[in-house]
């Protein structure tokens, strides 16, 4: 287990197996990094929330990038996630999934194992309805 020293980890918060959590994350209590099956590798700035999961469902790296937001209860089992990412409460990542860069996954939404998410692709809903963001959300 590898813990940078700019994270902040709760107390009440449950690491194990290999797992390794960038400088800037904040990992709350209740929240559950598990690497079981393979290394999990959280990148810088991430927030996971109470009660979210997020294991390795493969003998497999589960590599996240920088900057995401995993809400209440969520549930993870990726094999890739990029930057810039929300995945909302209660949502499911199916194991295998590949999740690009500036993506909202809503609340609720299950996204079945092994699905692709494009870059800037907003899925909502229980028939998981899907735009891409075409612009720039930057804020000046």
């Amino acid at each position: 287990m590898k813990i940078d020293a700019g994270a902040v980890v709760c107390i009440d918060a449950e690491l194990s197996g290999e797992v390794s959590v960038g400088d800037g994350c904040v990992i709350h209590p209740r929240a559950s990094l598990i690497g079981a099956a393979g290394p999990l590798v959280l990148g810088t700035g991430n927030i996971v929330e109470e009660r979210a999961l997020i294991a390795t469902a493969e003998d497999r790296t589960l590599k996240i990038g920088n900057n995401n937001v995993f809400e209440v209860g969520c549930r993870v089992e990726s094999i890739s996630i990029g930057d810039a990412n929300i995945v909302e409460a209660r949502a499911i990542l199916g194991a295998g999934t590949v999740i690009g860069n500036g993506c909202c996954i809503g609340a609720g939404v299950v996204i079945p194992p092994g699905t692709v998410v494009p870059d800037h692709t907003v899925i909502w809903g229980s028939n998981r309805e899907q735009r891409r963001i075409e612009e720039s959300m930057e804020v000046s």
